[in-house]
This record gives structure tokens, C-alpha cells and sequence, in this order.
């Protein structure tokens, strides 16, 4: 199920699993749960970036003095097309303080045998070359295991360290790292929230990060556009949604990419650019392990 408020993918169960830890229908999405994220996923420190003149956006993360997570969120989308087993949903980016750029952006949501399909796509509709980003924000549930005992596969050879504000300092080897997840293993006490870059790659293109519980996985799988994939254990949230589940973030660029620029997409007039991420949930006999992947970093 996917909400009108932010195109947020709200709901996905398979076989009676509440594969995403969701939230209720009169709910207001916490956590940005399912939320799509654009023009930029994650942080921009104070806000403030430059490209073709100098921008400040709002600080809707004031504990840290960022703007966080893109603008579409709580933006109205409507649909485009519905079927079966598809849905398309439309939204326009208006021009606004800090982001004067204007964008038409479509999402589509497509279930089949593998399971659910996600494409975000944008149009620059507006006269001026624009910055992008994407990503999404799914926290994955595994019925009653802790996720201490949930078994974590990020075929990474990188993660960004970051600062006391969440923004990252650069660029680390995960080998010798306690963020190490290279070879699949359990998640135990460790605490993420942990970007992760030079990501292993199929020979498709994609990079799958994948997590297993006793009786029941999922394969977080990404297309060659994404970049980075953000991996939370929520310690941070309150209440009954602290460390209940597992938030694994595609993005197509790195926290604060506005301002240092590392694959950033830079949107010519008219032109069109589309990402695509997927989930595979399998439950009972059908839950495999996760295999390494010994593909190619991209």
C-alpha cells in the first residue's frame, strides 16, 4: 500500500509477514518510514549549498542544523496509472526557497513473482539545469526475532565515517572495521547507522544487501545508479520502534552530496533520469542464506 502523502510505500506483507514496519492508515508516517527521498536523500549540513548561485534550505533536522531527507515527502502525489499489480504515481516539484528548480518526478510500484520493484524517475521541466538525488527509507520486520539474531549481508568494501552531526569525513576500508558485513553474520549488539559505499556489484549491475531470520529473508537489491545504502538499526527511535527493525536506505549519493558534489546528478532542461531498487522477501522453506556477492564494486 502506498500513501497520497509522499508516494510512501506504507504497507507490504507476504504470506501473512509484515515485511515492512509500517504504520496505520490514519498514521502519520514516523521516521520517514517507506518515505521516498529527493532531490537529495540523507543530510545537507546547515542547509546550505552552492550550484550556480548560493541556496539555504530549511532546517527540518534542527539537532543537527541539516536539511534532511529531500522535499517530497509530505508533497501530494496522485496517480498516473493503476492495474493489478502495478501502481504510478506522479508528483511536481515546484520551485521554492533553496530548491528554485522545477521537476516532474514519477515513481512506479510493479509486484511480480520476485516480489516489488520501485522506479524513481524525474524530468527537469524547468529552464535551468538542476541537482538530484534519490533514495528511499524501508525498515524491514522479522515477526518476533530481535533483530540481534538477524543475519546482515552489505557487499561493500566501504563506509563513511561521520561526525557528531551525522555528516560524513570521508572514506573507510570495512575490512578490519566493526561495520564489516562483507561476509554475512549476525547483527548482534552492534548499534548501525552506517553508510556504506563501493558496493559489490553482479554481473547486472546490481547490488543486493540482504538480511535472514530464522524462517524468513529479504534481498534489498539495487540498480546500478545507486551508489550508497544507508543501514540503520534504529537505537535511536523511541518507544516500541526502537531497535525493532532494520532501515536499509538505497541513495544514489552519499549524505551531503549537495555540497561535495560525489555523484551528484546534475539535470540538463527536459532531461530524464530513472533509478531502480527492488525488494525479495522468501518465507519458511523458501528463506535461504544470503550468498556472497563476487561481483564487481561500482
Amino acid at each position: 500500500m502506498v500513501t497520497e502523502v509522499g508516494g510512501t510505500l506504507r504497507h507490504y506483507s507476504v504470506g501473512g509477514w509484515e515485511v515492512l514496519a509500517g504504520f496505520g492508515e490514519e498514521e502519520q508516517c514516523p521516521d520517514y518510514r517507506g518515505a521516498q527521498l529527493a532531490p537529495w536523500p540523507n543530510r545537507l549540513r546547515d542547509g546550505r549549498y552552492y550550484f550556480d548561485g548560493d541556496h539555504q534550505l530549511p532546517l527540518n533536522e534542527a539537532a543537527n542544523r541539516c536539511a534532511m531527507h529531500g522535499l517530497v515527502c509530505w508533497e501530494p502525489w496522485h496517480v498516473v496509472r493503476s492495474a493489478a499489480s502495478e501502481l504510478v504515481l506522479g508528483c511536481t516539484l515546484h520551485p521554492r526557497t533553496g530548491y528554485p528548480f522545477m521537476l516532474h518526478l514519477q515513481t512506479s510500484y510493479v509486484l511480480d513473482g520476485g516480489g516489488l520493484t520501485v522506479t524513481q524517475g524525474v524530468t527537469n521541466s524547468g529552464p535551468h539545469r538542476a541537482p538530484w538525488g534519490s533514495g528511499a527509507h524501508t525498515y524491514f520486520s522479522f515477526g518476533d526475532a530481535s533483530i540481534d539474531s538477524v543475519v546482515l549481508h552489505v557487499p561493500a568494501e566501504d563506509w563513511l565515517p561521520s561526525d557528531h552531526r551525522h555528516l560524513p569525513m570521508g572514506r573507510s576500508r570495512v575490512g578490519g572495521s566493526p561495520y564489516d558485513f562483507s561476509t554475512a553474520r549476525p547483527i548482534g549488539t552492534d548499534v548501525l547507522d552506517v553508510a556504506f559505499s563501493g558496493l559489490v556489484r553482479g554481473a547486472d549491475g546490481r547490488s543486493t544487501v540482504s538480511l535472514r531470520a530464522a524462517d524468513r529473508s529479504v534481498e534489498v537489491w539495487m540498480d546500478s545508479h545507486h551508489r550508497c545504502v544507508m543501514v540503520f538499526t534504529s537505537d535511536t527511535l523511541s518507544g516500541r520502534w526502537r531497535r525493532a527493525s532494520v532501515a536499509v536506505e538505497p541513495m544514489t549519493c552519499p549524505p551531503d552530496a549537495f555540497r561535495n558534489g560525489q555523484h551528484l546528478q546534475v539535470l540538463e532542461p527536459g532531461q530524464h533520469f530513472a533509478a531502480s531498487w527492488g525488494v525479495s522477501p522468501r518465507l519458511g522453506t523458501d528463506a535461504v542464506a544470503p550468498l556472497a556477492n563476487r561481483g564487481r564494486p561500482g
